[in-house]
């Protein structure tokens, strides 16, 4: 990936869509520094500065794809558990 930005706001819920093989966990992966074995370089601003997204990793999180997700749960059930489960 090349040239990717985007902008989060503060209390909201946030989606990247995309077709399968589009490189949407990987990009998410890579911004939560839970990605290896690639050169990335640039900036993540967090409240307009330049700070380590490891930092935030107790209050910053994505649910993966959808065959490691509880499949009996819905979509914010499952975002609500990931939450639930930085704060043990």
């Amino acid at each position: 990936m090349r040239n990717v930005s985007g902008k989060i706001l503060p209390g909201r819920i946030s989606a990247v869509m995309g077709p399968s093989g589009a490189g949407k966990t990987t990009f998410l992966s890579a911004l939560t520094g839970k990605i290896s074995g690639c050169t990335m370089s640039g900036m993540i601003l967090i409240n307009g500065k330049n700070e380590s997204i490891h930092s935030y990793k107790k209050i910053v999180g994505f649910v993966p794809q959808d065959d490691i997700v509880h499949g009996d749960l819905t979509v914010e059930e499952n975002l609500r558990f990931s939450a639930r489960c930085r704060y043990v």
